[in-house]
């Protein structure tokens, strides 16, 4: 077994966030994804300071910026800019590369373009190359990989690299990404998050690492799950599962990725300013009648794991439950009635087949509207179509 020096948990970092290994040219392709050129910062009002955000007014098309608080109009150019593509490339030659020089014997070449970056690193000359592959149980992607168990016995310098090498690959610190809440001296709280793509495992995996070699929970897990988005649009729910968090509590990290360590401290700054001091964490929680889902025809959809294929759900613990979350499981496993818990969120003697029918009428009533809203949109998306086509026969040339 060889040792997790912080190199090397930098790279496993790296890999389980966004890596391909070729295994027969012995080469580990890592992706960073910067869907647009710029990002931009958190906006302030410079008459109270509190959180400004982009206005929403169908009638008057504006740049400007609309303050949570006062109302007052804010200019957008208050934000800051961050130059993604640049400050990638930038931070892979002066401070990536550098790093995991260090250890490894590499060559390395960086192609890509507005939208991706890849880091491919030739491992032909190191011996490291077949114990990565090994300790990834031989599996080539991002969407199947799982945390290699050593690096829970890990040094924690080289757990903490661990989690840079997962932020500079899946984390992002968008400062959409916020809350609705009020600090004790601000509002907005805002929210860090790892983007996983098509993997199931890996949220829960982020999840029990943090929380067993750093005592940090996450905030929530978003499911890339049919009854977890967006109902009235039959495929919205295909995308990237996304395990936020609180950045002011992740302080211990640091990314290498320039523009992604400088809006992580943006965001905590703004935390730490209005002081949100926010106890939300994930764990089993109360579902009330307004969180029941409707049902969605692409619960058994071939695109879900074995685990949670054909079932329905409610909340997101559920879903990490079923995939096997130690966190909720320990929870789970205190529990009185398990069945009841399970349905409702509440440890409770409750009656469970008359809990069970009115969970299952409301459903029903919600599944019925959520249809006429998805047969609206599927209209509308038909005519959108129609119209693109015919666009593209005059324009045609002859």
């Amino acid at each position: 077994m060889i040792k997790i020096e912080k190199e090397l948990a930098y790279l496993f970092g790296l890999i389980c966030g966004r890596g391909h290994l070729i295994i027969k040219d012995k080469k580990i392709v890592i992706e960073f994804a910067h869907k647009n050129k710029i990002a931009y910062g958190i906006a302030h009002c410079p008459r109270c300071g509190e959180l400004a955000t982009n206005q929403k007014d169908e009638e008057e098309e504006s740049d400007d910026l609309i303050c949570k608080v006062c109302g007052n109009k804010v200019p957008s150019s208050t934000k800051k800019v961050y130059e993604q593509r640049e400050s990638t490339i930038n931070s892979l030659k002066e401070e990536i590369i550098p790093f995991l020089a260090k250890k490894f014997r590499i060559k390395y070449d960086i192609v890509g373009n507005d939208h991706l970056t890849f880091l491919i690193l030739d491992f032909l000359g190191d011996p490291y190359f077949n114990e990565i592959v090994r300790l990834l149980g031989n599996k080539t992607g991002f969407d199947s990989f799982e945390i290699p168990s050593p690096l829970s016995e890990a040094y924690h310098s080289s757990k903490i690299e661990f989690v840079n090498g997962l932020i500079d690959t899946s984390g992002f610190f968008n400062s959409g990404s916020w809350m609705p809440r009020e600090g004790k001296k601000g509002y907005g709280v805002m929210r860090g998050y790892f983007q996983i793509v098509r993997n199931w495992k890996m949220p829960v995996n982020i999840c029990d690492y943090l929380n067993e070699n750093f005592s940090l929970k996450i905030q929530t897990i978003d499911w890339g799950h049919p009854n977890m988005r967006d109902q009235s649009k039959i495929y919205a729910w295909a995308r990237e599962h996304q395990v936020k968090f609180f950045p002011e509590r992740y302080k211990i990290f640091r990314p290498k990725i320039k523009h992604k360590r400088e809006m992580f401290l943006e965001l905590i700054n703004h935390n730490e300013k209005i002081v949100a001091n926010i106890e939300d964490s994930f764990r089993i929680s109360k579902i009330n009648k307004g969180q029941i889902k409707p049902y969605h025809p692409e619960e058994n959809s071939p695109r879900l794991p074995i685990e949670i294929k054909g079932e329905h759900f409610d909340a997101s613990w559920q879903i990490a439950l079923k995939l096997g979350c130690r966190l909720i499981k320990e929870e789970y496993k205190k529990a009185k009635y398990r069945v009841i818990f399970y349905l409702t969120g509440t440890d409770e003697d409750r009656d469970y087949s008359k809990e069970l029918e009115e969970f299952e009428k409301i459903r029903h009533e919600k599944t019925g509207e959520v249809k006429e809203n998805r047969k609206k949109n599927e209209e509308e998306l038909y005519k959108k179509e129609k119209r693109r086509i015919r666009t593209k026969i005059v324009c045609s040339p002859l």
